[in-house]
């Protein structure tokens, strides 16, 4: 045993050994203070540094201010100094939820403090709070200072937009940017006034209107305005007409602003009245160079390209509601000039197949400048006789053709890409002397070689290895590329306007009392399927969270065989409480496969057969919504 003065030294030493270490953390704190007053962010100058500082409260970080003044001294009093950075007002319900909403004021007194006199950003997401005194106390703070604001985004209830608008009518000297999103509730028309100056609104560059009528709008010019969006009535279900607006105050509108260059028009049904009904409008849009309509019915596009005279015009895309039932084309029983000199078309959701195809070879043929060609999600399949009449001179669909993007186009066979590329690339270099006016090598017979394909499959139906191989001998560019889950980009894209159908819970569970069956589970090797992985039926798939027809199971990834679906637990259905038909379907199913499992039948065909039913049941409830909307029209007429 060690004796007491041996335990009083190793006491003195370890004593020793920690007044060292501490002296050593000391030095090592002075020595990196030394280091960073000489490092070289510490050279630049205030000025740099506050346009840092300005550049970086533009980000979508909403506390970014108040971290950087928590940096040092001197950067705290640079942003103090700096107004600009303290200009962005942004209401993110996921950082100040309704029951922070008073913190929020008070964050904006200070902002609206140290902005002094900058032009004011506000992105306020008043939607998902209740309309209380805290909201009218923030539009009453906000009221004195929208004279100075550059750029609003406005989200709120339509309910309590009138009392919303009241403070705004202040808008309108600086202001560059407007976006104001309404709820999809009923409400009355509201006018929107701005502050107007020498009778116009001389600097709103962008606007976007998502359920609210143009004519909210005042009646003055909008010399500058080059972005317009124009949502109607979204989530509007059946025909009643209760979506409709007239077509005069779109068109007042656009007559007002006549430097447009793009403009969206999404769920916008219009019905003309008075002389609009023997005489179209005429609406001289110089600059317009791209025109985008969105879910809208074909008459409400024929009354818009009938009344517009665009000679710049170069993009137009059309994505076509798979919920309305009605003519896909319509273009080619116009006389629409302003189409006629397109160079990149995109279609997306139209029929081109039977008797729809004459009629969208038809369309082809009155843009014979057409560049780049896009179909999207066609109903069904896409006609083989599209590929033949393409492949076909002397007298070509589209000769200046040079780009092709095909997505979600089912029984697309690559025989007729490769019979279309040789017929074009053949014609369009056999004359080997030709130039087109574009810059690109053509033949005598003025047809232009498809440079660039691009292929959007699903994994079940991609080429094979030597279908690729040919196509890449006769296209510059291949793009080949698989689609994530099947029925978000097979039909819908998560962010496209057209989605409809919230995204259901996971169907992957067990037990009445909710919870996940492990031995599933382990089998599976998932926690949790992704949503809408199987393929979903034409158009858009109906139904919400509580409905339970919709098939679950996960999609293994693409290994050029067939793929299986898997046990059938992945297509127990999660339990609801209240919900009968649910139970009822999870007892059927669960009677048949124990009648199936009894006679020897494996679960992957019991899982194929609940599938086919289960997609069946939905198909016919698809077409009787189909039916509701034809004769929901036809008892209008």
């Amino acid at each position: 045993m060690a004796t007491e003065l041996e335990v009083t030294v190793l006491e003195d030493l370890d004593a020793k050994r920690l007044l060292l270490q501490r002296d050593l953390e000391l030095l090592d704190k002075q020595r990196a203070h030394v280091l960073a007053r000489n490092a070289p962010i510490r050279r630049i100058v205030d000025d740099i540094l506050a346009y840092i500082f300005e550049l970086g409260a533009g980000t979508p970080d909403v506390v970014f201010v108040e971290r950087v003044s928590s940096v040092s001294r001197h950067w705290r009093n640079v942003v103090l100094r700096t107004p600009s950075a303290w200009s962005n007002i942004i209401l993110d319900r996921r950082i100040f939820p309704q029951a922070s909403l008073q913190t929020f004021i008070r964050r904006t007194e200070v902002f609206l403090q140290r902005s002094q006199s900058a032009p004011l950003t506000l992105m306020l997401d008043l939607l998902p709070i209740s309309f209380e005194n805290d909201v009218q106390r923030l539009m009453d703070l906000l009221h004195d200072h929208f004279p100075r604001c550059a750029v609003l985004h406005l989200h709120c209830d339509a309910n309590y937009f009138a009392t919303i608008a009241r403070p705004l009518s202040s808008l309108g000297p600086m202001l560059r940017e407007l976006d104001i999103r309404t709820s999809h509730s009923n409400m009355n028309p509201v006018t929107l006034t701005l502050a107007e100056v020498a009778g116009c609104i001389p600097s709103l560059q962008s606007l976007v209107l998502s359920n609210l009528p143009p004519s909210c709008l005042p009646s003055t010019h909008y010399p500058a305005l080059k972005h317009l969006q124009l949502h109607g009535v979204q989530w509007h279900f059946g025909n009643d007409g209760s979506g409709e607006w007239p077509w005069s105050a779109t068109a007042n509108l656009l007559d007002a602003a006549p430097n447009l260059e793009s403009l969206v028009l999404n769920r916008m049904e219009f019905i003309l009245d008075g002389t609009e009904l023997l005489t179209p409008r005429n609406l001289v849009l110089k600059r317009l160079e791209s025109l985008t309509f969105e879910c809208m019915e074909t008459r409400s596009i024929a009354i818009v390209l009938e009344s517009l005279h665009a000679p710049r015009l170069k993009s137009l895309k059309m994505r076509y509601d798979p919920t309305k039932m009605g003519d896909h084309w319509c273009i080619h029983r116009l006389e629409a000039p302003c189409v006629a000199g397109i160079e990149e078309l995109e279609v997306e959701g139209y029929a081109v197949y039977g008797s729809n195809l004459p009629w969208f070879l038809r369309t082809l043929a009155m843009v014979p400048h057409l560049k780049k060609l896009t179909i999207s999600n066609p109903p069904l399949f896409l006609d083989s006789r599209f590929f033949d009449m393409m492949s076909t001179g002397p007298n070509w669909l589209v000769p200046r053709l040079n780009e092709l993007v095909l997505i979600a186009c089912a029984n697309l066979h690559g025989q007729d890409l490769i019979r279309l590329l040789r017929a074009r690339s053949i014609h369009g270099s056999g004359g080997g002397g030709g130039t087109s006016s574009s810059g690109g090598s053509s033949s005598p017979s003025g047809v232009s070689p498809i440079r660039t394909l691009t292929l959007r499959m699903p994994p079940w139906n991609m080429f094979e290895d030597d279908i690729l191989s040919v196509l890449r001998l006769n296209v510059d560019e291949l793009c080949h590329m698989p689609m994530e889950p099947y029925s978000s980009d097979r039909y819908l894209a998560a962010h496209s306007p057209m989605f409809r159908a919230p995204t259901p819970a996971p169907l992957l569970g067990g037990g009445t009392d909710g919870q996940v069956n492990a031995q599933q589970q382990t089998h599976h090797q998932i926690a949790a399927p992704p949503p809408w992985d199987a393929p979903p039926l034409l158009g858009t798939p109906f139904g919400d969270a509580d409905m339970g027809f919709i098939p679950q199971f996960h999609q293994p990834p693409f290994t050029g065989q067939t793929a299986t679906p898997t046990g059938s637990q992945s297509m127990v259905t999660s339990t609801s409480t209240g919900v009968r038909g649910s139970s009822r379907r999870r007892r059927s199913t669960s009677t048949a496969s124990a009648l199936w499992a009894s006679m020897g039948l494996e679960s992957e065909l019991v899982q194929d057969v609940a599938t086919v039913l289960l997609v069946a049941s939905a198909t016919a409830l698809t077409t009787s919504i189909a039916c509701y909307h034809l004769l929901s029209r036809h008892i209008r007429v």
